[in-house]
């Protein structure tokens, strides 16, 4: 849901800037976990739990705002639903501080595919979702993207912008793995759900129905579930050959044991974190062309599906296929040294922010 992101961005910030942290979406009972990290940085964190006040934390970060006029060189807004609600508060009460908008992904783009894939109406509400989204990038003055695709998108419909988006992908370290091809087993899926018709839950119930069959057949393996958030619908997928862990405090343990992670998305926005995850921790991968797309990358680095025949076919060979398994393996460490080097990410970060605040 973005915050593995949004919290790299923010340990990037804290060891260059003074740093205030107002969360809108976490729960009472992260507050303890939250903080201690936060403090460990040095930041000032005010938090208000959503489970406490719902949607009248904005009307609170706002008058947060609204008390400190121009206290802020930098006011940083990330993602769609803070920007919208965050930004006039801005303009009117702290016009002096500049504004950084990290749109995290384009919405729209993944509530259209979701309408189309799924079958529901709604061409009108995806049109008018869309304007939207362009709507408040035209208003930002630095917009951060997570991807080169969707900043080519953007600009594309917004050519104004070129000069004013920087994409910053993720940050994250390659572990190369300690168990080899022969002592691995299973596949694992990795997804917060909240609801059934979310892109994990949606991508789980497609492979449980449509491809894990096929796959179970040959392989005899089983698919592990982990995720936060998990619906009664999820709950009820667990069995012999399917087990449903819930959340998962250390995905290290099952990264470090899986054969194959999966990503079967047929719908989804921006870059997933779990993509860059499971390659960082040397794990080969099969995922939909819709998300190999996204990261730009092809086969020589993960197996990719455009069909559910395709999705299996990949998911057989590069689970038996130990040359294949180990080229895979080797590449996709290669590919997050290359590109997700979180040292020249934050560096590009810190110097965006500090031109931003000339």
């Amino acid at each position: 849901q973005g915050f593995n992101q949004a919290q790299d961005i923010v340990d990037a910030m804290s060891h260059h800037f003074n740093v205030t942290i107002y969360p809108t979406n976490f729960l009472e009972r992260d507050r303890d976990k939250r903080m201690i990290h936060y403090s460990s940085l040095g930041a000032r964190t005010i938090c208000h739990p959503r489970d406490k006040y719902g949607d009248k934390i904005f009307s609170m970060v706002g008058q947060h705002i609204t008390d400190n006029p121009n206290y802020y060189d930098i006011i940083y807004l990330s993602r769609p639903h803070n920007f919208s609600r965050l930004i006039e508060y801005c303009k009117t009460y702290s016009p002096k501080s500049k504004i950084v908008y990290d749109a995290e992904a384009l919405f729209y783009k993944r509530v259209s595919l979701q309408n189309e894939i799924t079958g529901k109406p709604g061409a009108e509400i995806c049109l008018t979702e869309k304007n939207e989204e362009l709507n408040l990038l035209s208003q930002a003055e630095n917009v951060i993207m997570v991807s080169e695709s969707e900043k080519d998108e953007v600009i594309a419909q917004l050519p104004e912008l070129e000069s004013k988006i920087m994409v910053y992908g993720h940050a994250i370290e390659p572990i190369p793995p300690k168990t080899q091809f022969e002592d691995r087993h299973d596949l694992f899926f990795l997804g917060a759900f909240v609801n059934d018709e979310t892109p994990n839950a949606d991508a789980l119930f497609y492979f449980v129905e449509e491809i894990f069959p096929i796959v179970e057949e040959v392989l005899g393996c089983k698919l592990i579930v982990g995720g936060a958030h998990p619906t009664k619908r999820v709950m009820a997928l667990n069995s012999d050959k399917i087990i449903v862990k819930g959340p998962i405090e250390d995905t290290k343990r099952y990264y470090e044991q899986a054969k194959v992670f999966i990503i079967p998305h047929r719908f989804a926005a921006g870059v997933p974190w779990k993509l860059s995850e499971s390659l960082a921790y040397g794990l080969p991968t099969v995922t939909s062309k819709l998300i190999a797309d996204q990261m730009g990358i092809g086969k020589d680095i993960i197996g990719v599906g455009a069909s559910k025949e395709e999705l299996a076919e990949e998911i057989i060979d590069m689970y038996t296929d130990k040359d294949r398994w180990n080229m895979s393996r080797d590449n996709g460490l290669q590919f997050i040294r290359e590109t997700h080097d979180s040292e020249q990410l934050h560096e590009k970060l810190v110097t965006k922010l500090n031109e931003v605040c000339k």
